[in-house]
């Protein structure tokens, strides 16, 4: 048996239902992505939650999260009427996540460009995380009745720290983050963030989900590993180093090619 770790892959159903001998094959995580469409929440996640279960078995021993909702919202909103919808979204997904055996469900970041020039002005920041707690406030509690860790994915985050802060203020053993390797390196390269590295290294133990997408640093390209800028030899180092056994999270545009880019990794010496 392999001592290097094994890379799970985000996914919608469509591609698990053919994907699910090379999931199966190692147990890997496993990330559904159907979650964060509106119309899926609306009228058929029961529906996708019952098929994932029963495409994995009762014998799988992977890690499953669920992508979270994002389109259309912020979990900032200054609007009262916004962050209604954004608590329904959220309590939606996360009883898809639930009835499907998901233990994490992944959300964007609420941190933008225009937050890293303002965020000094008096109570912006305050404010800011108000407006956060206000509208995850009720998910989380019931993430922690569920067993569900929602994790903060880096979008637009040019300081790494500020969601470990941000996660800090609300007060829950649920709420953790996670790192997005080409949204660091795009934020990296045009607009001066550190390097994904340094993320990883901010996020610390507290890290407990990673997408690994390659790019060229002039978009958000969702390249396999290998395929693009990143310095994976330093990211996996880095990642070694942690005890929080974060999920490795393949998440390609082409889905189907992911088993190559696993055996790319593995060739390399990084992982399986």
């Amino acid at each position: 048996m392999s001592d290097l770790p094994v890379l799970g892959c985000a996914m919608e159903l469509h591609n698990l239902e053919t994907m699910v001998p090379w999931v199966l094959e190692k147990d890997r995580d496993l990330e559904i992505q159907d979650g964060y469409h509106a119309f899926v929440l609306d009228k058929t996640a029961d529906k996708v939650a019952d098929r994932v279960k029963e495409l994995l078995g009762s014998s799988y021993k992977g890690r499953l999260s669920l992508h979270g909702p994002f389109y259309g919202f912020d979990l900032d909103s200054v609007d009262p009427a916004i962050r209604k919808v954004v608590r329904m979204r959220l309590e939606q997904a996360l009883k898809m996540a639930h009835r499907m055996g998901a233990t994490q469900m992944v959300l964007h970041s609420p941190l933008t460009l225009w937050d890293r020039d303002n965020m000094l002005y008096q109570g912006y920041e305050a404010g800011k995380i108000g407006l956060v707690q206000d509208s995850m406030g009720d998910a989380i509690k019931m993430a922690e009745d569920m067993g569900i860790t929602i994790v903060l994915e880096n979008i637009q985050d040019i300081d790494p720290s500020w969601r470990v802060r941000l996660i800090e203020t609300l007060g829950s053993d649920r709420v953790r983050t996670s790192i997005d390797t080409g949204h660091a390196h795009y934020m990296h390269g045009r607009f001066g963030a550190p390097h994904v590295v340094d993320y990883i290294k901010s996020a610390g133990n507290m890290l407990e989900h990673v997408h690994l997408q390659d790019t060229d640093g002039s978009a958000d390209r969702h390249w396999g590993i290998g395929e693009g800028q990143l310095p994976w030899f330093p990211i996996f180092e880095a990642l070694g180093k942690l005890t929080s056994n974060p999920r490795l999270i393949m998440e390609p545009m082409d889905v189907p090619a992911a088993p190559r880019h696993a055996a790319w990794a593995e060739a390399q010496g990084l992982a399986q």
